[in-house]
Formats: C-alpha cells, sequence, structure tokens
C-alpha cells in the first residue's frame, strides 16, 4: 500500500511538470488569448445579451435586427418602444454595469487525455515511451449584469455642426430674427369647409398586439411586429375611401408622437440619431402616399406633427439636444438650443419633400416648459413653410379644458385641442393681444362625444351635426379624431356616425 501511494504522488508530480513544460513551451498566436477563453457575459433579468467571442463562442450578436431586444431604463414606459426592434444607433454607446448587482463567476473544468510523442534517449538503450499524459482546460464563464447602451457622454453624441450639410443654415442664419408677418397664412379657407378629421398610426397603439387596451388591441389587429411590418399593412386607398364617406374637407395625419417612429422616412433624424433607415423612421413613405391620395380626391392634406420629439426614448433624445440625460424621467429634460435646431432640420426635411401637397401644419407639444418665446416657435413654423409658404401652423400650448385661443405669433389658426365638443365661436377670428387673427378651430375626440351623449341619453350623431352646424355658422371650423386600425379601418362605430354628419351637412 505505501508502495502504490508513492508511486501515485510521483506520477501525479510528473503530471504536474509535463503541463507546466507543455504551457511555457507552446507559442500563442494571440497574447490575449491565453488569459480569456470563452468569455462571456448575460443579464440576469430583462436586459440584452452581448457576447465577446474570443475563443469560438457562436452566440447570437443583440445588434442583429432579428434579435428581440429590450432595454431596461428603469420604472418607465420606454421599454414598450424599444421591444421586437433593432435598438441601438450605428455608432457605439457607453457599456453600463449596475454596481447593486455583484458578479458571480463559475468555473468549469474539461479533461481530455492526449498520446505524448515517442522520444529517443541520447543513450544507446533502447528508446522509451512516456505514458499518456492527461492534459486540463479550464474554461472560465463570468456571469453579471449586461452590459447596454446608456446615456452616452456629450463628447459620443453626434453634434448637427459635424454634418456634412447643415440643413437649416448657420447659426447666424437661423437665430436671425423674424417676423411674424413675414411668415402669416390665410387659413380663412378652413371655414369656407367647415370640418375635416385625424388619423395615424402609432407604434404604442397599432403594433402593441395583445397587450393594452381592448381598443389598442383592435388598432394593432392584436399583431406587434416590425414598425416597417406596421407601415406596410395600411390600406391608403382603403383608407381614403372611408374619408371620402365622412364628407371631411381635409384629412390631419400623424408623422409620429413621443417616440422615435415616424411613418416615413426622413434622413436628417437618421443622420443626427445615428440610426440606419427602418429602425426609426418607416422605409416607406405612407404621408407621400396618403397625401397624393387625399389630393386626387380634391380633399384638402395636413400633418399633425410635435414640437417636442422622441422625448419618450433617452437614446434619440439626448442625441437631438446634444446633452446626455440618465433619466427618463420628463421632469429633469431640457429641450436644449441644439435640440431646438436639430428637430427644425429634420421638420423642413418634410416640408421640402412634400411641398404643396401638405395645406397645413397642427404642431403639438409647443408649450412653455419646452419653448421659451414666440421667436423659437417662429423657427418652426418657418421650417414647416419651407417647402410650401402658403401652408397653415398652429402651435399647441396645452390646455385641453380650455377653449380655443390665441397662442403665439407662429400660429395662423387656433390649435383648440378640447378634450370635449363643448366650446362655440363668437366670431370667425380669435384677437391676441398685439392684435394679431387667428382663424378659429377645435379638435377632439369622437370617443368622447360617443361617451357624453350615451350618459346623457343624447343621439351622438344628432349631437355632432347640431354641433358642426353651429360652429361653421359662425364660421369656426371642426377637426374631428376618429380611430383606425393599422390596416386603415376607421372604428365602424364612428364611420357610421360621420355618414350621417356628411348627409345633413354637404347634403
Amino acid at each position: 500500500m505505501k508502495m502504490r501511494k508513492l508511486l501515485a504522488s510521483i506520477s501525479l508530480v510528473a503530471v504536474v511538470l509535463a503541463m507546466l513544460l507543455t504551457t511555457a513551451c507552446t507559442p500563442s498566436e494571440d497574447p490575449d488569448e491565453s488569459s480569456n477563453v470563452g468569455i462571456s457575459t448575460s443579464t440576469t433579468e430583462d436586459a440584452t445579451t452581448s457576447t465577446e467571442d474570443m475563443g469560438g463562442d457562436t452566440t447570437e450578436d443583440p445588434t442583429d435586427a432579428t434579435n428581440d431586444a429590450t432595454l431596461d431604463f428603469g420604472e418607465d414606459t420606454t421599454t414598450d418602444y424599444y421591444e421586437g426592434d433593432p435598438t441601438e444607433p450605428s455608432y457605439d454607446w457607453p457599456e453600463y454595469t449596475d454596481p447593486s448587482t455583484s458578479e458571480d463567476v463559475t468555473t468549469s473544468t474539461e479533461s481530455t487525455t492526449t498520446e505524448a510523442p515517442t522520444t529517443q534517449a541520447p543513450t544507446t538503450e533502447a528508446p522509451t515511451t512516456e505514458a499518456p499524459v492527461a492534459t486540463t482546460t479550464t474554461t472560465t464563464t463570468a456571469s453579471k449584469v449586461t452590459t447596454r447602451p446608456t446615456f452616452p457622454s456629450v463628447e459620443e453624441v453626434p453634434h448637427i455642426d459635424e454634418k456634412e450639410d447643415d440643413a437649416v443654415g448657420s447659426d447666424e442664419d437661423f437665430y436671425e430674427f423674424i417676423k411674424a408677418e413675414d411668415l402669416a397664412s390665410d387659413a380663412t379657407w378652413m371655414a369656407d369647409v367647415g370640418y375635416g378629421v385625424i388619423g395615424g398610426v402609432s407604434y404604442t397603439t397599432h403594433n402593441s398586439g395583445t397587450t393594452g387596451s381592448e381598443e389598442w388591441q383592435w388598432m394593432s389587429g392584436g399583431k406587434k411586429t416590425s414598425w416597417n411590418e406596421c407601415i406596410e399593412d395600411f390600406d391608403v386607398k382603403h383608407y381614403v375611401d372611408q374619408i371620402e364617406e365622412t364628407g371631411a374637407a381635409y384629412l390631419i395625419w400623424f408623422t409620429q408622437q413621443a417616440d422615435r417612429y415616424f411613418c416615413a422616412p426622413n434622413a436628417t433624424f437618421d443622420k443626427i440619431v445615428g440610426y440606419e433607415p427602418g429602425m426609426a423612421c418607416a422605409e416607406r413613405d405612407l404621408i407621400m402616399e396618403l397625401a397624393k391620395e387625399v389630393k386626387s380626391r380634391g380633399m384638402k392634406f395636413m400633418l399633425y406633427c410635435t414640437a417636442d420629439g422622441p422625448w419618450k426614448e433617452v437614446i434619440p433624445f439626448s442625441a437631438l439636444c446634444e446633452k446626455a440625460w440618465n433619466t427618463p424621467t420628463t421632469q429633469s429634460y431640457t429641450w436644449t438650443d441644439a435640440f431646438k435646431k436639430n428637430w427644425c432640420a429634420i421638420l423642413q426635411e418634410f416640408s421640402l419633400r412634400y411641398g404643396d401637397l401638405v395645406d397645413g401644419w397642427w404642431v403639438d407639444g409647443a408649450d412653455g416648459m419646452k419653448y421659451n418665446n414666440d421667436q423659437e416657435l417662429l423657427r418652426i413654423s418657418r421650417a414647416l413653410k419651407s417647402g410650401n409658404p402658403n401652408t397653415v401652423v398652429c402651435m399647441n400650448g396645452g390646455g385641453a379644458s380650455l377653449a380655443p385661443r390665441y397662442y403665439s405669433s407662429a400660429d395662423d389658426y387656433a390649435a383648440g385641442e378640447a378634450d370635449r365638443f363643448e366650446f362655440y365661436p363668437e366670431d370667425q377670428f380669435i384677437t391676441g393681444t398685439s392684435g394679431q387673427q387667428v382663424q378659429w378651430h377645435i379638435l377632439s375626440y369622437m370617443n368622447n362625444a360617443i361617451s357624453d351623449c350615451a350618459e346623457a341619453g343624447k343621439d351622438t350623431a344628432e349631437f355632432m351635426i347640431d354641433y358642426v352646424q353651429k360652429v361653421m355658422a359662425k364660421k369656426g371650423c371642426v377637426s374631428i379624431d376618429l380611430k383606425n386600425d393599422r390596416y386603415g379601418n376607421i372604428n365602424s362605430e364612428h364611420l357610421e356616425i360621420m355618414k350621417k354628419v356628411k348627409a345633413a351637412i354637404r347634403g
């Protein structure tokens, strides 16, 4: 027994010495490979997965467009906008590791047996063959919280001055004083036509799948796809056929709201933020198709846009502001001068592309929390009128419980957003403190009209006919929000009500 133990000890020493000699004599092609074999990092919860392939690992690249990735920026609905789409811009973002999560490193050992070569001794004795040597390969796998895109530093955010062409001109040109009267357009045609409708496709509501409210599920058709697929589903001709049935003289169509998803391409946005086409701006130009179809039917075409951009998404908002925001809460956001200039360039691209096809713009999110004075709003108006100086513009400063009012010298007509159809004009025009007049206009929601009438025991169609007629009698204008799904179907109840409005008003 003692002899066996002694022989076993000698064999173990020989194995260790052989391993050390093999390691010392074997050259490495990459000096880093010897200490980095198959190191990977993975998420512990819902964060994305990233893999550093240094040892033949075939783990899927998390930035691949087919990989569903969710960015978790904390307790915020932001994650709803990222899910299921490519999420990272084309430039590199700094890595972030949650310091509150400790590393959990595990080591696995894999044993393999190899035959040592036969060696000839330098003496006249017979050759000897060494016993097989057991070599051990150790693979270390580090498991810790995932590195993920986070808030860029100012230096890492693309700056508008670095672009090849500055669409809105130099700072001197951009900040040149604007006279409101030089931009003013005639919006009295709105009094002549009386009423129009509003529609749109939003990532949140029209691509929500089976989550969200019952209405959202109808609007999305129960589908959650890429943004491009969502926009491809929309049937322009079918939708405009229904708009004609409402008797609307114009359509106001959404471009984007709160997130990064535009229903048309915008190279300026992609360039500033760093997205590839289709990651934020749809590759199909749904706006162009709708504009041409609507205009071919003798109706006017208008666009809804925002002045506050994708404020619900930290990455694109930070890039537009050229400032790193470290919280997804709006209370900490500041719409910087850089953002305002960048956003004007984005809106200007749309205006120049669509030109005379766009008869008006309804600009949301232009309140005093973001914009400090009329000059800032006039710069937006200037960008929107760059493709058509006769297009009409209004700025929505909030206050949906207030009657339509004069808001800024950048307005040609009142934004007039109201929760309900409960306000009536005293005159065609609303006069501001400076004496400028804007066309009276109200924008409200068919859903609210239906619920209010049901509560009051009224017929919604009769109410809407009476309301529109009274507003038109004073040369005001009514915009009615109708819900549609991702395929272009208008809510059937909304459509039936509007058919009765058309019969009573248009004849």
